[in-house]
């Protein structure tokens, strides 16, 4: 089915854009962050806060049109991310760390 296809082509093109991007920020953005007042997050903490921030919308099933919604989106791409269940200390097995990972590297 289509749709099926297009969640699956968007899901892989999700977990490779997150893992590029933490790649890059790593090779070029992370000795320029800096402390946020008031947040108790390193810098990689903050990176994935704003990644997920990034995904923010409010759209009809209409707007999404054949799209899955950004919260699952997002989701999935960082349960399948170590470096993300590493930053937040999250035990394997729960549900931000599952056993499981889909990798393509």
């Amino acid at each position: 089915d289509t749709e099926a296809r297009n969640s699956l082509y968007e899901n892989i093109a999700d977990n490779v854009g997150l893992e590029v991007a933490l790649k890059a920020w790593h090779a070029h953005g992370e000795d320029s962050f800096q402390k946020l007042a008031g947040l108790n997050l390193n810098a990689e903490q903050v990176f994935f806060v704003g990644y997920a921030q990034s995904w923010c919308a409010l759209k009809s099933k209409q707007q999404r049109g054949v799209h899955m919604i950004e919260k699952m989106r997002v989701m999935g791409a960082l349960q399948n991310s170590n470096e993300f269940s590493d930053a937040f200390s999250c035990p394997v097995g729960s549900p931000m760390n599952p056993k499981q990972k889909c990798s393509l590297w």
